[in-house]
């Protein structure tokens, strides 16, 4: 970002505009190819991983019992045997913490591209560990397992979303921006499709599920490697200016292609130090400090939303009403978490960032509410509170999937520089993986400690991220760098527009 506010557009910036205008911007096959392969090996593990061990976790516990009295000697007390699980369960997200911290020097210093080709090898060997784990008798392998691809889910965090969208045209930044949201999504909902018990979910089959990684890690190894990278690294970071005009005319599907580059230019001329790339430190100095806290508090806000406890609740009310079935109805609320996650892809282009985050976080608000009032009146007499309290959970996932899930990411990667996007990318991971972290330790002892009202906790926060929403994250939706700075720079309310006119005068009304 800029060393200070820039004071007017020039007529070329003008001129530029309107060729932007004129020239229509298309989704071509190659660039959708190139989405595709980069998340079908990336967000898909970091979504399956995710999930895969939720349904089989009885199974899996009695086995580390069983393990550990064959390895050690000596059998496991039920405490015991849970504090390894949850050891097991949270290696993931610390993993994910240090894989996400480090996002950006990976990013910056290998390229895009090249990170994520490398984290195969990494998805390779946790799902070497975790699939001989059973085998050999080992539960200590697990859970290397599970810190491995934690790590890579946290790299993936950062990486991919900057990745895709510096591979899209403005038109269509936010929907393929957000198939990496989409892709965790659907490989959430096969993780727990597999899980089931007449599938691999059951005792004797269980290590297994661990494979299924195996299937996107060969499609991204044969696909990606036909992918361009990132034409803006290539600009401003290698300085291959050539490459990255090549890559744009496959990108884009036309010969013309100059005034993209220009911008990427533009774009570079804009950064805080005039450097290549912007250090995590340097993050929080100067202009860069506030739209940093901004993404931060939007991270902060995602995950303290109570997404994870509403899934929690979801299986006890699914099993106290359903019974048998409890697990077929969790399936089919993964099923409209995709439906919904694919909508939001047409609703982003069409309504913009800003306002799906507003119904959103407002949807959150008022479900979050509902069930806390729902679970609070149901007891074994009355049944019509439990349907009430699911109905509320089914409006709390859809409004999750229509804004708060994807568009945190997506919207760090639109108001930063190409100097400072990975070290954005970098914090931004870091600080989902870290409240990550935080929710899977703190969530059972304060649900133990208050019950339904802890849904008041995530009721507050969802009213608190709409209202940061409201006053203080402008839309980005088709605008350039130089406009979302524009729009951020004075830290006035949001809901006021800021016209900005070309022959260097700004108007808000």
């Amino acid at each position: 970002m800029r060393s200070g506010p820039p004071s007017t557009h020039s007529t070329s910036d003008f001129s530029s505009s309107l060729r932007s205008i004129e020239r229509e911007e298309k989704l071509t096959a190659w660039l959708v190819f190139s989405v595709f392969a980069v998340t079908i090996g990336s967000s898909f593990q970091f979504g399956f991983h995710m999930g895969c061990i939720n349904v089989p976790s009885k199974h899996i516990t009695e086995w580390i019992s069983t393990s550990h009295s064959a390895t050690f000697g000596q059998e496991l007390s039920q405490t015991a045997r849970d504090v390894i699980w949850s050891a097991t369960v949270s290696l993931f997200a610390v993993g994910g913490m240090i894989g996400g911290l480090l996002s950006g020097y990976f990013a910056d210093g290998s390229g895009r591209k090249r990170t994520i080709l490398v984290l195969n090898f990494v998805v390779g060997a946790a799902t070497l560990a975790m699939t001989l784990s059973k085998v050999l008798k080992l539960y200590p392998l697990l859970m290397l397992g599970r810190f491995l691809i934690g790590f890579d889910a946290g790299v993936v965090a950062g990486v991919v979303p900057m990745y895709v969208t510096e591979l899209s045209p403005k038109r269509f930044r936010g929907a393929l921006g957000s198939v990496h949201q989409l892709m965790i999504t659907v490989a959430i909902l096969l993780s727990q499709i597999i899980g089931i018990p007449a599938l691999l979910g059951n005792k004797h089959l269980w290590e297994y599920i661990f494979l299924i990684s195996i299937g996107p890690m060969i499609i991204q190894l044969a696909t990606l490697p036909f992918c361009p990278e990132s034409p803006k690294y290539n600009i401003i970071n290698r300085s291959k200016d050539d490459s990255a005009e090549r890559d744009l005319r496959k990108l884009r599907g036309e010969e013309d292609v100059l005034e993209e580059v220009e911008e990427v230019f533009k774009e570079a001329d804009l950064s805080a130090s005039g450097a290549k790339s912007t250090g995590i430190l340097a993050m929080f100095q100067g202009f860069l400090r506030w739209p940093t806290v901004v993404v931060i508090v939007l991270m902060m806000a995602q995950q303290l939303s109570g997404i994870n406890a509403a899934m929690f609740y979801s299986t006890r009310i699914f099993e106290a009403t359903l019974h048998e079935k409890a697990v077929y109805a969790t399936i089919g609320m993964g099923a409209i978490n995709v439906v919904q996650t694919t909508v939001s892809l047409y609703l982003i282009e069409k309504f913009g960032r800003r306002p799906l985050l507003l119904v959103g976080f407002t949807g959150m608000t008022l479900s979050s509410l509902g069930i806390f009032g729902s679970l609070m009146i149901t007891n074994v007499d009355i049944v019509w509170p439990s349907y009430l309290a699911v109905a509320f959970l089914l409006i709390f996932v859809v409004a999750f999937a229509t804004g708060p899930g994807s568009i945190p990411f997506l919207y760090a990667t639109e108001i930063f520089g190409s100097s400072e996007r990975a070290s954005a990318s970098a914090i931004v991971a870091f600080t989902n993986w870290f409240f990550a972290f935080v929710v899977g330790i703190a969530f059972l002892p304060l649900n133990t400690a208050m019950g339904p009202f802890v849904f008041i906790i995530f009721t507050v926060i969802c009213g608190l991220a709409t209202t940061l929403t409201f006053f203080f994250l402008p839309e980005t939706k088709n605008k350039s760098l130089k406009e979302i700075e524009y729009a951020m720079e004075d830290r006035k309310p949001c809901f006021i527009e800021k016209k900005i006119l070309f022959h260097g005068e700004r108007l808000s009304q």
